[in-house]
């Protein structure tokens, strides 16, 4: 945990408790006051748009998710600008394309001459708590707890038979770790907001349940595994297994790509369940009014919808549509959709304007609070840098990809593009040649443009002597292993 800065008090307010009905309450018109809004961000790791029911899936996995959906906004068509964590999540923190922002790869941090959401937030008298279980890339060395008055890493210990992750030691034995559960995150940060309950705050918490390796409470897995029998031949879904397989040294047939979906499904269904209980646990605190929540992912998660698995590695959709929900209590939209495309760079804008702040220099997001703006379509633009890291669990397939809605292009290392229609074909099976008729004439320039502008940002960034290297020591590395992204 890191101690809170001085100079920053926040402003001081008397809240009623209320039950959670109300706070999942009729829409009504926004409900002025004195006082800036509480802000809540709740990043749920690897969870894909497409398994979220408020997104058309046909299991239930997100009943809390759904009914936030239902009273405030859902973006139809919000997009990660990278496909694994650090990038995300720096995007999510700074509004600014990772290659702006400097923490691309395992090696690398936030740079130091770009402020983050919080850091403006605490400048204007935000209390700003946070709690991941994301130990790996969500973490101080990361730069994104940078503002934070208070923050904690959570990593668990377990034993070895019911171990997620297991990091190999040098100088000891192995260290078996389990990934900390959603309530357990809700319960790390309700004891740093009660602790001091100032207003306004900002809360972020980081919920790993959906990332690899997949081992989801009894009853959830009962629930969503069709086949229990063939479960209880199947090895278990390790991270150690998922990256075995993204490494193509094992396979799956369908049943086992099935079972590995239904332990996916029941992960969301567990950071779910922790959602609904911060819900009702800052329902009970007074957050049911003056309060801006906001929940999404940082990356989808590939089941051979392109023939590959985990994440970080392609820029399909399965990789960057993420959820986007918005619940504002002052205005209580009801489930309102917004179908123009929409992205994590947004997120530091839209808080920013929620506390009545400009955003900082250099921020490109809009503020999707503001009905004028989100109803604009933009471009979007996703990178994947190189890792820096030796054994990778195999090459990145991607390096860049840009949308301009529904044309999409997608660019491989040597710089051969191809090219989706996404209204026509979501699944990305039918990618053709820049010439192909009916691409739009001037579709893939601007692409490519938008690429050499992405590469030059970061070269600047790099010779400027902004940017921020992080030492890849024995630790970091068997972390970087334990979870999947490096052998």
């Amino acid at each position: 945990m890191i101690d809170a800065p001085n100079g920053t008090s926040g402003f001081r307010a008397v809240w009623v408790g209320v039950g959670l009905l109300l706070l999942l309450a009729c829409p009504s018109p926004i409900v002025p006051s004195e006082t800036p809004p509480n802000l809540v961000v709740v990043v749920i790791d690897t969870l894909r748009a497409d398994h979220v029911g408020a997104y058309g899936y046909g299991r239930d996995t997100s009943p809390s998710l759904d009914a936030l959906a239902s009273r405030g906004m859902r973006f139809a068509r919000a997009s990660a600008p990278s496909s694994w964590t650090k990038p995300s999540v720096a995007s999510l923190f700074t509004s600014r394309p990772p290659s702006e922002h400097g923490a691309v790869d395992f090696l690398s941090a936030i740079s130091a001459d770009v402020e983050t959401v919080t850091e403006r937030l605490a400048g204007a008298g935000y209390r700003c708590l946070g709690v991941s279980s994301n130990f790996v890339h969500v973490n101080e060395q990361s730069g994104l707890t940078r503002g934070f008055h208070a923050w904690s890493t959570l990593k668990g210990n377990a034993s070895e038979d019911s171990a997620d992750f297991v990091i190999e030691r040098s100088h000891a034995g192995p260290l078996w770790l389990r990934a900390v559960g959603a309530e357990e995150v809700n319960h790390e940060l309700l004891g740093l907001l009660d602790a001091e309950p100032s207003r306004p705050v900002f809360l972020y918490l980081h919920y790993m349940e959906p990332h690899g390796g997949y081992s989801p409470p009894p009853d959830l897995r009962s629930r969503f595994v069709r086949d229990p029998e063939f479960a209880r031949g199947a090895p278990p879904a390790t991270a150690t297994f998922l990256n075995d397989l993204a490494a193509g040294r094992v396979s799956v047939d369908e049943a086992g790509r099935r079972l590995l979906v239904d332990l996916y499904d029941a992960e969301i269904a567990a950071a779910d369940r922790g959602l609904g209980a911060l819900l009702e646990a800052l329902q009970a605190r007074g957050f049911d009014e003056n309060t801006v929540y906001l929940v999404t992912s940082d990356h989808g998660e590939e089941f051979l919808d392109h023939g590959g698995w985990f994440h970080g590695l392609t820029l399909y959709e399965e990789a960057l549509r993420v959820p986007l929900v918005i619940y504002d209590t002052r205005q209580r939209l009801g489930a309102a959709v917004v179908e123009h495309g929409v992205g994590l760079l947004d997120v530091a804008t839209t808080l920013l304007a929620a506390a009545g702040l400009e955003p900082s220099p250099g921020m490109r997001g809009i503020d999707l609070l503001n009905g004028e703006s989100r109803e604009k379509s933009r471009d979007r633009f996703a990178e994947l840098f190189p890792t820096r890291a030796e054994s990778v669990i195999r090459p990145r397939t991607h390096v860049w990809a840009y949308g301009s809605w529904p044309w999409k292009v997608v660019s491989a290392p040597g710089g051969t593009v191809e090219v989706f229609r996404l209204d026509r074909d979501p699944g990305e099976r039918h990618g053709v040649r820049p010439s192909a008729p009916g691409v739009p004439s001037g579709l893939v320039w601007r692409a490519r443009t938008r690429a050499r502008a992405a590469r030059l940002a970061r070269t600047v960034r790099q010779r400027g002597g902004h940017a921020i290297d992080v030492e890849l020591n024995s630790e970091k590395r068997e972390e970087l292993k334990a979870l999947g992204y490096i052998e």
